[in-house]
Parts: C-alpha cells; structure tokens; sequence
C-alpha cells in the first residue's frame, strides 16, 4: 500500500515541461539529436529492460504477459516507421503509446510486488522494470495529455 501513496504522490506532485508544440511536431528522428544526454541514456536503459523481458517468457507467468506488452508496442513503431509513415511517431504519439502499453505493465507489477520473488533475477528485474516504467510513465502521461489535448 506505502509504494502505491508513494506513486500516486509523486504523479500529482510532478511537473511537465514537454511544450505541446514541440510534441506534436517533432518526430522521433527529430527530436533524438535535440534530447540531453541523460534522456538519451534513461531511453537505452528502456530499451534494454524491455527487451529483456525475452528472457522470462517461458518461466514466469508474468513474463509472458510482461513481454507481450512492452514488445507488442516496439512491434507497432516499428511497423508505422516502416510501412506506413515514419513521420505519424511523433515524441506525443510515443507518450501516447507508452501510456497505453506501460500502465498495464506497471499495473500489474505494483498489484503482485508481494508475490515477486525478491530475490531471484526476475524478481529483481520486475522491481527494476517496475520502478522505471513508473518514473517514465509520470512524464509520459503529461506529454500524451498535452500531445492530445493541445
């Protein structure tokens, strides 16, 4: 229950400084050059967690779920990027989409902390993923608020 007051806090508490402008104009390819470092290297760090989600498929149950989500919304950029246009994934739409494909993930993470096995890899990854997700998720349902309703 703490980590739930806690998350909730911190979502109300956290300010957005994504212009609307910007997020429904740019492109990702656009926007990657013009971010910070550090959002750079936090977007590897996501990457890489998402797609480690692979490695607990077959032997978690919550792997397959987990894996199913985040993989399922890197398929969908992909497949705008390649096929239909690259210039529709704008830095909104992506908030958009982590918030659609995320907030399950989170959802399920935060409701089954106590069933996680600490201290086992996934366990400790799912807290990893969990927490992540979280942090990201506080900026990214600003800017989809923005990039939606702007």
């Amino acid at each position: 229950m703490t980590i739930r007051v806690f998350i909730f806090c911190v979502c109300v508490l956290a300010t957005g400084n994504v212009d609307a402008a910007v997020a429904n104009e740019l492109t990702i390819t656009e926007a990657w050059p013009l971010l910070p470092t550090w959002v750079k290297l936090w977007s590897g760090w996501l990457l890489i967690l998402t797609l480690s989600s692979i490695l607990f498929i077959k032997h978690k149950p919550h792997g397959k779920w987990i894996a199913l989500l985040l993989l399922s919304m890197l398929i969908v950029i992909v497949v705008i990027q390649q096929f239909i246009d690259a210039g529709l994934i704008t830095v909104g739409l992506l908030s958009v989409m982590h918030v659609i494909f995320w907030t399950p993930v989170v959802i399920l993470l935060t409701r089954s902390i106590n069933e996680l096995e600490h201290k086992t890899l996934f366990g400790l990854w799912a807290i990893v993923l969990m927490i992540s997700l979280w942090v990201s998720l506080i900026f990214d349902y600003q800017a989809a608020a923005k990039w939606l309703f702007a």
